[in-house]
């Protein structure tokens, strides 16, 4: 009340209801025929999400084959607008438990808690985990950056290639992203980049002392209503520690169709004498990709290379992929079919 009248200010708080989560429909219009001395009137009306929700899924992606999911949330859990949501993953490669209780800051669409619980069973072609974390996380959201400060507790028992590890750490960190879009779905222009730093001491309950970054660049840029070109790299560094002690989750691993296409999914790292790939305490793989509209805007065809590897600080065997394949954007999302070598 009072503020000079002003079409963006509508549309920014009928955009915040929304992305609240816990209306099914918004609606904020001005009453114009309603002006009285030169105030406008403004209704706003509000229907509210079902309070608790289910949801299931079916699905395949290379990296993890066949996968179905199973969720439960629930929206308001009290009158605080705390939020609880929850989901079974099965597939092959990976399945596991997640839970997430979720507390509103003061300022709820930029400030608020997290706490976090999850089990995950993961097997790839060398290593086989189990792991439990317990995570505590703060997220502010400011006008370019969102940052997290979060405090984890991870047990982990791997097996990587012939050697056992059995690993507790409890880690502090923070991470930093920065998304930029003309799009989310369909992006002519745009950026994202992310960037975490954690770290581990033997003196707090944790067996052994490391620090990690891991950091991530994904930029989109197309030419008119041409094609589209984009690159991305990956990076990964882990300083202290005995290497052997490091949980599989801990390690760099390379490959896979969000990696170097072209290798099996998490096949590439240093290697053990039997062979197997047992993962690198450092991380470099980058992508060049090109796609072109082939009919209307929903087909796409793409050729891309890849590049990259994990590795230890005195060994660095980089390894390529090329390929091509067909982008489709359907009614339920965008799907990726592609070949590389």
């Amino acid at each position: 009340v009072g503020s000079p009248y002003a079409g963006r200010t509508l549309v920014e708080l009928d955009r915040n209801l929304s992305d609240a989560g816990y209306f099914a429909r918004v609606e904020v219009r001005p009453l114009r025929d309603r002006i009285d001395d030169g105030a406008v009137p403004i209704r706003v009306d509000l229907e509210a999400l079902p309070r608790h929700a289910w949801r299931a899924g079916v699905g395949y992606a290379t990296d993890t084959g066949p996968r179905v999911s199973l969720g439960y949330a629930n929206r308001l859990v009290n009158r605080k607008g705390h939020r609880f949501d929850s989901e079974l993953r099965l597939s092959p490669i990976e399945s596991g438990v997640t839970a997430d209780y979720l507390i509103p800051g003061g300022d709820p669409r930029t400030r608020f808690f997290n706490i976090g619980l999850s089990l995950l069973h993961e097997v790839t072609e060398s290593t086989t985990s189990n792991s439990a974390r317990l995570a505590g996380l703060y997220t502010r959201v400011h006008d370019d950056w969102t940052d997290t400060r979060f405090l984890e507790l991870l047990h982990e028992r791997s097996v990587i290639g012939s050697d056992i590890t059995e690993s507790t750490l409890l880690m502090p960190g923070i991470g930093l992203r920065r998304t930029q879009a003309d799009d989310v779905l369909r992006t002519r222009r745009g950026y994202r980049l992310n960037l975490e730093v954690r770290a581990a001491h033997e003196a707090l309950l944790s067996s052994t002392s490391l620090v990690q970054v891991k950091g991530s660049a994904k930029g989109i840029y197309r030419f008119g209503d041409g094609g589209r070109v984009t690159a991305r790299t990956n990076l990964g560094l882990t300083l202290g520690g005995e290497f052997f002690e490091l949980p599989a989750s801990l390690r760099f691993f390379a490959g896979g169709d969000n990696s170097v296409r072209g290798y099996a999914y998490k096949s590439l790292s240093p290697l053990d004498e039997d062979g197997e790939a047992i993962g690198g305490r450092h991380l470099v793989t980058t992508s060049l990709e090109y796609e072109y509209p082939v009919a209307g805007e929903d087909w796409w065809a793409g050729a891309f290379a890849d590049a990259g590897n994990a590795f230890d600080t005195e060994n660095f065997d980089m390894k390529y992929g090329i390929g091509g394949g067909v982008r489709w954007y359907s009614p339920i999302g965008r799907l990726r079919l592609d070949l590389a070598f």
